[in-house]
């Protein structure tokens, strides 16, 4: 196997790679490359190391990225110029990677020794594509104090059941939205295992819920080993929305004693019928996005911008709490009319210091096209959470 062969090998296992455009100086936690256009923090968590000219050998961990930038820990130790020559890969890889480099580098190598460490690479690269597929079950619409049972479904591509003895349940929690408030409800708890399943059950108690709440819970730590090749889940969702109260016998005798039988009858049928339209509505709301994202001296876009051929109905929220006094941040909001045309802003606000009122929330609107573009014009980076929904019609 020829030595440009090797090299040619090791970009393929990579996610991306390149040459730096502008210097950096040893102690900073910049890595610029102009001819890049990334999506922001796709490569967050990710591994990037200085594979050839000035400062070779370093490694760093991906804090956060830019379209054409990498914020890195810890900080350079040797500084970069227009040489150096960078690879970024998976920390699941890591290991098998660093030595496959540390062999190509050195003049004196064994072919068998390399083609087994290729074959491990492989192997897990295979792995981490996952070996069992899942789905979610369990209620959409919830009453107070009612028990329900929600869960994630584990199968095999094969279709045959993953037994209890497969799965590491992990843990779940279950979050509450009321009135653009993000409030964790129960905390992580260990989840229940059944046979082809991770569950939780839960009665949404009267003290903690009301109608109109949305309701999310989190499935984190989901892994299964079959075959002795292990997977690990992203964290799972599975949401919501609390849509009538426990016992309301005494509010309808009330009712019947007001507005008598036919009254009664009448304003029950205008109920069920907005309570299907209200029901079709929350039926087809998508939360699209939900992450944190750090601020920069740049105007970045939170999260992507959420588009569609057709029109749709869009909101969401950020919170501010991580400001600090000193800090000013930016925050515009973009929406098109059509597909394919331009973003024009709706409105900016800016934000000082600590706030007392952290959640912004953005009013619903119809449109093609959205999207919340953040900026620090003053103070240091802070991490900003979010959580956007896109409404769509049903089939």
């Amino acid at each position: 196997m020829a030595y440009p062969d090797l090299i040619s090998m090791i970009e393929t296992l990579s996610l991306d790679s390149g040459s730096v455009s502008l210097p950096a100086v040893a102690g900073t936690t910049l890595l610029v490359d102009t001819t890049k256009n990334w999506e922001v923090d796709k490569y967050k968590d990710c591994i990037v190391k200085i594979i050839g000219g000035t400062g070779v050998g370093q490694l760093a961990l991906i804090k956060h990225n830019g379209a054409s930038s990498l914020q890195v820990s810890p900080p350079w130790v040797l500084g970069l110029d227009t040489n150096s020559i960078y690879v970024i890969y998976k920390p699941e890889i890591s290991s098998e990677l660093e030595t496959v480099l540390s062999l190509v580098q050195d003049s004196v190598f064994g072919l068998a020794a390399l083609k087994a460490l290729l074959d491990a690479l492989n192997s897990k690269l295979v792995s981490l594509a996952g070996g069992a597929f899942y789905g979610s079950y369990g209620p959409r619409n919830v009453e107070v104090g009612n028990d329900v049972d929600l869960g994630i479904i584990l199968y095999e591509p094969s279709g045959s059941i993953i037994t209890v003895g497969e799965i590491t349940p992990g843990t779940y929690t279950v979050d509450r939205i009321r009135g653009a408030v993000d409030t964790q409800v129960v905390a992580a708890t260990p989840s229940s295992e059944a046979a082809g399943r991770v569950y939780m059950a839960y009665n949404f108690p009267a003290a903690s819920w009301q109608v109109g709440d949305i309701f999310y819970i989190t499935f984190s730590g989901i892994v299964v080993t079959i075959g002795g090749v292990a997977t690990d889940y992203p964290d799972l969702f599975i949401w919501g929305r609390v849509v009538r109260e426990p016992d309301i016998s005494s509010k309808i005798d009330t009712l019947l004693a007001d507005v008598g039988y036919e009254g009664l009858t009448s304003l029950a049928n205008k109920i069920t019928a907005a309570r299907a339209g209200f029901l079709d509505r929350i039926n087809n709301l998508t939360r699209t996005q939900k992450d944190t994202q750090a601020t920069t001296n740049a105007l970045a876009v939170i999260g992507a911008a959420i588009e569609d051929t057709v029109p749709f109905k869009v909101s969401g929220f950020l919170s501010l709490h991580n400001m600090q006094a000193g800090d000013t941040f930016l925050v515009i909001e973009e929406i098109r009319d059509q597909d394919d045309a331009t973003y024009r802003e709706y409105g900016r606000t800016s934000y000082s210091d600590v706030q007392t009122s952290p959640i912004v929330w953005f009013e619903p609107k119809v449109c093609q096209g959205w999207r919340i573009r953040i900026q620090r014009t003053a103070g240091i980076d802070e991490n900003v959470t979010y959580q956007f929904f896109k409404e769509v019609k049903s089939a």
